[in-house]
């Protein structure tokens, strides 16, 4: 319905733009008047080009760029949900990095042949919640 809006407003319908007149041009004497020559010399495309294919097929580019790039978020939050998703739900089956007492039981039961390989962590009866350990907590959270 736009594109329609747009080719009647281009072709002088619904308060399009009138066919430019022809003035005897005066060059700009202060610097208002230059400021304003520079800026309407930049924007004359949008003037005289309103009404040619170029000008409909830029919009009409421009508008699909912007659906891409939704297209493009949608799909990234989509997998991130996803992705979310799958690790929650993969986190019910591992009992050590879900409940504290297991894990607790765990780091004793590899403390206690492996008694250098817990040297850094301190107390092991904490260590599950003061190292993080409990990952999957920390997902949900």
């Amino acid at each position: 319905v736009s594109v329609l809006f747009y080719g009647f407003w281009a072709s002088g319908w619904f308060g399009g733009p009138k066919p430019s007149s022809d003035e005897d041009y005066q060059p700009p004497q202060t610097c208002m008047e230059r400021m304003r020559c520079c800026c309407s010399s930049c924007l004359s495309c949008m003037r005289s080009c309103h009404d040619s294919n170029l000008c409909f097929w830029s919009f009409v580019i421009l508008l699909e760029i912007i659906v891409f790039v939704l297209f493009i978020v949608a799909i990234v939050l989509c997998l991130l949900g996803g992705i979310k998703a799958f690790i929650s739900m993969g986190c019910t089956t591992i009992y050590v990095v879900n409940d504290n007492t297991i894990c607790q039981g765990v780091l004793s039961l590899i403390g206690s042949f492996l008694s250098t390989f817990f040297s850094g962590i301190g107390d092991l009866a904490t260590a599950c919640g003061d190292q993080n350990l409990l990952t999957c907590g920390l997902i949900a959270s």
